[in-house]
């Protein structure tokens, strides 16, 4: 099935905004695409980061993360991030 909308996310040490962002956000996809992917792409943190993305993707296959092997920083997770996005349309959100 085609990816209709990706979402890319590039974060660091966001244990505990990651839950209530993905609470708010999937309902909000759920009403406005079909099929959508939402991409993290985390670099290494020192906090529970990668714990809660793992949880995620197996709780819903449509959320997905990049680990990358040290720090890069937002611009180049973001380019990353875009660059696997299979979506038709693709939004980033960084804070």
């Amino acid at each position: 099935m085609k990816v209709e909308i990706s979402i890319v996310v590039p974060i660091f040490q966001e244990e505990r905004s990651i839950p209530p962002f993905l609470k708010k956000l999937q309902p909000l996809l759920e009403k406005t695409a079909s099929n959508y992917e939402i991409i993290f792409c985390l670099d290494p943190s020192p906090d529970r980061s990668e714990d809660i993305l793992v949880q995620a993707n197996r709780e819903d296959s449509r959320v997905r993360f990049l680990l990358f092997s040290r720090r890069f920083g937002q611009p180049m997770a973001t380019m990353v991030g875009l660059e696997y996005s299979s979506g038709e349309a693709v939004i980033e959100l960084v804070s």
